[in-house]
């Protein structure tokens, strides 16, 4: 990055040609370094911190090296010039400037048409630090607002009243926009270098604490008294950390991100007394033009729950972080050794003691808590009534939270707006599905794959966004799919519920005992279990009685098995001509709603599901036309 985009000669302190401001052009480095003196056109996009104090200098040098600041540093007659890119909030030059870190120092920027002295009666000034990327200035290096307000930090020792001056050094901070954060930082490094002595860190923590910065606020009326929309709105945003994901405004609350809409203004009550309704307006007009780029969600691998962060890397908890963007949260502990024998049972009990459809059970209920659809499926819980499917999607809703499921069914999905309902939604879980027959499985492709895809909300514009939504279906007929690609086969999960509970064994308390607390928490467990194993292995666990009612569903849902069973099986193929074969199965589509294909594929398909192949023949009818009949290979 450069620091200059041009070199004049100058004198002293002043420039020594007449012209030397953008748009002029002016000397190369290699010209102007034969003037006994020149300087260097400050680069639009840089800041320059011209610390002539020495002490003060060295002191800002020391901070640079050992915090391993990316910085260009030259020395100077009388201190150093320390160069950064400028983040965009310093505009203008400033003179004799207390810092926030409590120095001194001069400000240069480059949109001001602003230069720095280079060499100095014949000698060159020395780079004493070099860096190949510049680093943004950091904001503990911004002037404060409050100049009246600021403390005499430099060079504090025991007896100078280091704790008292910290301690009410937080509301200048806050009133010149830092966060919470940011002046615990500036705090830190005024203490471990600016001041002569440092305090101890337990005292240093106190004066942290959080106690220390509740109610604290920047004064948002200016010098006429009147509120400064733009300083509120701003510091509103950087408090709640405002983010726009999805074209939606989201803000941090308790450890994840919510709409913003549901906080409904309630966050101008806290810093602006009897609001009038225009205000919080003009607010929330400002923020959504200030926060114009999608933010960046966290990695799935991040899965928040009330008590912190699952990782699933790193295979444990961690704390609370506003830069993990979870807009999901499950409200319920992690517990690592969570468990309830009521829930043990009861998934026994439905899986008749198979430990693969158990292990895939807990695999659909952590790959729920997934927000990503790496593994392209959508799942049919399948069987006759009384046999805990519903109870068990009563479970995944007790563990997920009513608010991160919905329940639409597979005809209202394929609607203009059906699909918009599981947007941000974990799983989408219908247990009210008729036998149908899917013509169009178009939709149920897109939304299991993972793949961008577009929306509306009624009366609202349409946008884009990742589903990650897992579906499942409780259904107790199979619905037929229109599949010849074979798309949905890969996609598709059949996990049969084959117990048949018998009225006296009902336990009427069940959904009670399944949605207790200690159950979701066992359920949390074995998910996040579940989820791992599916992680590691990158498929469910294999099962027999899963493989098997696929393969059943697979040659009932094959129209051209159906069209041959009912035909009087392979002799039917093996006595009639391809042709007649092809017209009476084109009569069946139109008869069953199934979708036609042409004849060639039928014709492979037919060879490759019954092991034959086609050959001419002469009809027996006195004609010299040839036809074609399928024979055994």
């Amino acid at each position: 990055m450069e620091l200059f985009d041009g070199y004049l000669p100058v004198h002293g302190k002043q420039p020594a040609i007449k012209e030397w401001g953008r748009p002029t052009e002016l000397y190369s480095l290699e010209q102007a370094q034969k003037f006994n003196e020149y300087g260097g056109r400050i680069a639009e996009n840089i800041v320059l911190i011209d610390v002539d104090n020495r002490e003060q200098a060295d002191c800002l040098l020391k901070i640079v090296e050992q915090e391993n600041i990316s910085t260009i540093v030259y020395k100077t007659d009388r201190g150093l010039h320390f160069y950064f890119e400028n983040d965009g909030t310093f505009l203008k030059c400033e003179s004799h400037k207390k810092l926030a870190i409590g120095l001194e120092a001069d400000i240069k920027v480059g949109t001001s048409n602003s230069y720095a002295k280079l060499k100095s009666n014949g000698v060159e000034r020395k780079i004493i630090r070099n860096t190949e990327k510049l680093q943004t200035i950091p904001k503990w290096l911004r002037p404060l607002n409050a100049q009246k307000l600021q403390a005499e930090l430099f060079n504090l020792s025991e007896g100078d009243g280091r704790n008292d001056t910290l301690y009410r050094y937080i509301i200048p901070l806050i009133n010149s926009g830092f966060t919470k954060e940011e002046s615990r930082e500036c705090i830190r490094l005024i203490n471990k270098y600016v001041f002569a002595q440092s305090l101890e860190n337990k005292e240093l923590e106190t004066i942290l604490r959080d106690e220390a910065f509740e109610n604290l606020h920047p004064d948002f009326y200016g010098n006429n008294k009147k509120l400064q929309i733009d300083e509120l709105s701003k510091f509103i945003i950087n408090k709640l950390h405002i983010k726009r994901i999805n074209e939606k405004l989201y803000a941090y609350q308790n450890g994840f991100y919510v709409l913003a809409s549901k906080l409904r203004g309630n966050y101008v009550l806290q810093y602006v007394k009897n609001p009038r309704k225009n205000i919080r307006n003009e607010v929330e007009a400002f923020i959504n033009d200030f926060i114009i780029e999608n933010a960046t969600v966290a990695d799935p691998r991040y899965i928040g729950f009330k008590n912190g962060i699952y990782d699933l890397e790193e295979r444990k908890l961690i704390s609370f972080d506003p830069n993990i963007v979870i807009t999901n949260p499950i409200n319920h502990n992690y517990i690592s050794d969570a468990y309830d024998a009521d829930t043990d049972k009861f998934l026994s009990n439905i899986t008749c003691g198979d430990k693969a459809l158990r292990a895939n059970l807990e695999e659909l209920l952590g790959y729920c808590l997934y927000r990503e659809n790496s593994l392209q499926k959508f799942f049919l819980l399948y069987g006759s009534g009384s046999n805990g499917k519903s109870m068990f999607c009563t479970f995944i809703r007790a563990v997920l939270g009513e608010e991160n499921c919905s329940s639409e069914s597979l005809q209202r999905l394929g609607e203009r707006f059906g699909s918009s309902s599981i947007y941000n939604k974990l799983a989408n879980i219908c247990d009210d599905n008729s036998s149908m027959h899917i013509k169009d499985p178009a939709m149920l492709k897109i939304l299991s794959s993972g793949g961008n895809y577009q929306t509306e909300f009624k009366g609202k514009d349409s946008f884009s966004y990742t589903p990650f939504c897992k579906l499942i279906f409780c259904m107790n007929k199979l619905p037929k799919i229109n599949d010849n690609g074979q798309a949905v086969q890969r996609r598709l999960v059949i996990i049969p519920f084959n117990r048949s509970i018998p009225e006296n064994e009902q336990d009427t308390a069940l959904k009670k005992k399944l949605t207790k607390d200690s159950a979701i928490e066992y359920g949390i467990r074995i998910a996040i279990e579940g989820l791992n194993r599916l992680l590691e292995n990158n498929k469910f666990t294999e099962s027999e009685k899963i493989d098997q009612q696929l393969n059943n569903y697979l040659g009932y849902n094959n129209p051209i098995a159906d069209f041959v069973k009912k035909k009087g099986g392979i002799e039917y193929l093996l006595s009639n001509y391809c042709g007649d074969i092809y017209s009476e199965y084109q009569r069946y589509c139109e008869e069953n709603c199934s979708e036609k294909i042409s004849i060639q594929m039928f014709g492979k398909q037919i060879c490759s599901m019954y092991d034959l192949k086609s050959h001419s023949v002469n009809p027996n009818d006195g004609t010299t036309d040839r036809h074609k009949k399928y024979r055994r290979r």
